[in-house]
């Protein structure tokens, strides 16, 4: 468990005076890829990695805006009982989690089915189990976004049959871009 334990300390100071409402907040993480080699950390004399990922746990405001990274670990696969452990820690120093945010790679639908979230059937939260209001979980649209525009980039667009299987590429968006421009 990688919690920044210093940042929560500086939470449950900074957040004292804050309503419920200004500490409700969103859970957001993401699996990010980090250069694999080894490097040296000379304050504390070790050796780190060789890593591959880093996981990164963020929380956001609801309804104020503040933001504050809060986990960090390396090569790790996020569980239900470690984000139950996080929310239940925000929770203990006031932070009611009502909702969190991460992309759709498989790592994180992992966790979803874990958390027995169900988009075919419409099942789209989880029960805060210090509170035992819904949890809601959203998909990080602006990832699909990018997505999407690397698949654009790096492969063009094939349509289905429903369009003659046309191909957008980005000489289609140029040359509609050009015709606009007109």
């Amino acid at each position: 468990r990688r919690i920044i334990q210093p940042v929560m300390k500086l939470l449950l100071h900074e957040f004292s005076s804050f309503s419920p409402m200004q500490k409700t907040g969103i859970l957001c993480f993401d699996e990010v890829h980090i250069d694999g080699r080894l490097s040296f950390d000379e304050k504390n004399d070790v050796i780190l990695g060789p890593f591959k990922n880093m996981m990164a746990i963020s929380i956001r405001g609801l309804y104020y805006s503040w933001k504050q990274l809060i986990y960090v670990e390396f090569d790790d696969c996020l569980t239900r009982e470690k984000i139950l452990n996080i929310i239940h820690e925000l929770s203990e120093i006031g932070v009611n989690i009502v909702g969190m945010v991460s992309d759709m790679a498989t790592i994180n639908r992992r966790l979803w089915n874990e958390l027995y979230i169900d988009i075919n059937n419409k099942i789209f939260s989880f029960k805060h189990l210090d509170t035992k209001d819904p949890i809601w979980l959203f998909a990080d649209f602006l990832h699909h976004i990018k997505l999407l525009r690397n698949h654009l980039l790096d492969h063009n667009i094939r349509l289905g049959q429903d369009f003659n299987n046309a191909i957008i590429s980005v000489d289609t968006l140029n040359e509609l871009l050009n015709f606009q421009a007109k």
